[in-house]
C-alpha cells in the first residue's frame, strides 16, 4: 500500500516536472520569436537597409532579390 502511494506521488512529481519543462521550452521559443520579430522591425526601420520581409513565405529578401523573386 505504501509503495503504491510512493509510486503515485513519484508519477505526479514527474508529470509536474514534464509540464514545467514544456512550459520553459515554449517560453524560450516565444522569446526567440519576439527577438526575431524585433530584429526584422529594426532591419526595416534602418535607413539604408533594403531587406524586405515576406510574411507569406517567412523569408527576408534583399531589395534586388525581391524583384527577381517576382
Amino acid at each position: 500500500k505504501v509503495l503504491e502511494k510512493i509510486d503515485e506521488v513519484t508519477k505526479q512529481i514527474e508529470a509536474v516536472s514534464d509540464r514545467k519543462l514544456v512550459e520553459s521550452l515554449s517560453n524560450t521559443m516565444e522569446e526567440r520569436l519576439t527577438k526575431f520579430e524585433e530584429e526584422i522591425i529594426s532591419r526595416k526601420s534602418r535607413k539604408f537597409n533594403r531587406d524586405t520581409f515576406d510574411y507569406k513565405t517567412g523569408q527576408i529578401y534583399t531589395f534586388a532579390r525581391k524583384f527577381d523573386y517576382w
